[in-house]
């Protein structure tokens, strides 16, 4: 699914690209990156923690192709994320990005789900209408299937209807 993912992101040319995921996974989408040839050593940025976190400018001249985030990191370099202007989206093991039972959106409410997916959404709603947003999970919600109603309505807005 990632060379997929990356696939469609190249065929957009939808770069640069943020693909969030969680933090055990950001080796291999590195090797995948460099191993089809999407982009070079230092063309790409694995964020691991405060060595490797984005600046705070919002420069799209040094902003790397891709950057390979995990969720908490996501959360925790939210500002220099939002400050820059994404043609990409890949959100990884998207199951992982919860619905609250309450009927508002959870990307705008403060206290209805975890600081990580609230981060993720706020991110992607801030997005410009036409940059792709691809999630990936290989998981079935089959416990919890309401837990893909925020992401069916960031991609198409009500259609699942008004209310969850």
């Amino acid at each position: 699914k990632s060379l997929q993912a990356l696939a469609f992101l190249t065929a957009l040319d939808a770069f640069p690209a943020l693909i969030i995921c969680p933090a055990f996974a950001r080796g291999s989408w590195a090797t995948q990156v460099e191993q089809w040839g999407i982009a070079r050593p230092g063309e790409y940025r694995v964020v691991r923690g405060g060595t490797t976190s984005l600046p705070n400018a919002a420069g799209q001249e040094n902003a790397p192709k891709i950057v390979i985030i995990s969720y908490t990191m996501a959360r925790f370099q939210f500002e220099p994320i939002k400050r820059r202007q994404w043609k990409g989206f890949v959100i990884d093991e998207s199951h992982r990005l919860s619905t609250s039972k309450k009927a508002e959106n959870d990307f705008e409410d403060d206290a209805g789900v975890g600081s990580e997916t609230r981060a993720v959404f706020q991110l992607l709603k801030g997005a410009e209408k036409s940059t792709p947003i691809v999630f990936l999970s290989g998981t079935p919600a089959w416990t919890s299937t309401f837990d893909i109603f925020n992401q069916a309505e960031l991609l198409r807005p009500g259609l699942l209807g008004t209310s969850k």
